[in-house]
């Protein structure tokens, strides 16, 4: 989003743009919305494919094993707070969403977008808060598969570092996109709200 035409746009003479400027700033913020709300029913559906697929093939395995669950509580309990978060991002991601029009005046737009960027803010919270509680849950995870032969020492060295690799990119991208784009999003739109602003 460029946020240097719409401040420019908001600095114009009383804080009046021309009806072109308007209509182009206005449509410029519908589209990033849009795109957003597309980009989150794309990950939705990925997700709740994934998070099905391992929910049948744990369910298989524990059918399957006669340790039962109490060897492989670990894994349940990663499975459990997995679709808690999906189900959380996927509750905060649709209640409640504003609609994005035309006719809408441009403060409306401004309005959604925000909404948009603070619901972005809050699955990156979450987000974070899974990842945390995965590097807490893998390595009991681990020590379980190894009690039980399903692993040996050479396959969790492996997976330490396969996982331990993919958590932390992870983790960092998670920091870059609140740090470099949703935090400045969030202060330009509040910005253009503020009427003690530009």
């Amino acid at each position: 989003m460029n946020f240097e035409d719409i401040q420019k746009a908001w600095e114009s003479p009383d804080n009046q743009p021309s009806e072109n400027e308007t209509m182009k700033l206005k449509q410029e913020l519908i589209n990033r919305v849009r795109r957003r709300r597309r980009f989150n029913i794309i990950w939705l559906v990925q997700t709740s494919v994934m998070l099905v697929a391992a929910t049948v093939v744990a369910i298989i395995a524990l059918q399957s094993n006669r340790s039962g669950i109490v060897a492989e509580w670990g894994a349940i309990l990663m499975l459990a707070v997995s679709w808690t978060c999906f189900l959380l991002i996927a509750w905060k991601r649709f209640h409640r969403k504003p609609a994005t029009t035309m006719e809408q005046p441009i403060a409306d737009a401004v309005r959604v977008a925000l909404h948009d960027n603070q619901v972005a803010r809050v699955v990156n919270t979450v987000c974070a808060w899974l990842l945390a509680l995965t590097v807490m849950v893998l390595p009991i995870v681990m020590f379980q598969l190894h009690a039980t032969d399903k692993a040996s020492n050479r396959e969790l060295l492996s997976m330490g570092i396969a996982f331990g690799g993919v958590l932390s990119l992870f983790g960092m991208w998670l920091a870059w996109d609140r740090i470099r784009r949703l935090r400045p999003e969030q202060r330009h739109l509040e910005a253009l709200l503020d009427p003690n602003g530009p």
